[in-house]
């Protein structure tokens, strides 16, 4: 009987500990990205961009927005940036732990790139 118990309170321990992991560790990754695109319509955090420059001055932008009209995105908050000058570059930007906290949605504009964006 003592045993079980024992065996009980292991595994209540165990499970309880998988249950309140943060939400670094649940981050979420786009895949490749080639177009400009809403990624997420509700409160998120960015944790990393990685671009790679399809061509010239290829850039990708990531918006604190909810909406999937771009003619809206000169208006809304930028997240993160990065701008690569020569084809083929590519570059990862980590954010951190705490990430930048978008308050209405996420959103991509690609222009002359790819992206991935690590996000929860």
């Amino acid at each position: 009987m003592k045993n079980k118990v024992i065996l009980l309170a292991l595994v209540a321990l165990l499970i309880g500990g998988n249950s309140f992991a943060d939400n670094a560790q649940r981050k979420i990754s786009t895949g490749i990205l080639t177009t400009s695109q809403s990624i997420s319509t509700v409160p998120g955090t960015v944790y990393a961009l990685e671009v790679f420059a399809t061509a010239a001055n290829g850039f990708a932008t990531v918006f604190d927005y909810a909406g999937s009209s771009i003619s809206d995105l000169p208006n809304e908050k930028s997240l993160v940036e990065d701008r690569e000058a020569t084809q083929y570059n590519s570059k990862h930007i980590d954010l951190g732990s705490e990430g930048i906290k978008a308050y209405k949605g996420i959103y991509i504009y690609l222009s002359n790139a790819t992206a991935i964006v690590h996000y929860y």
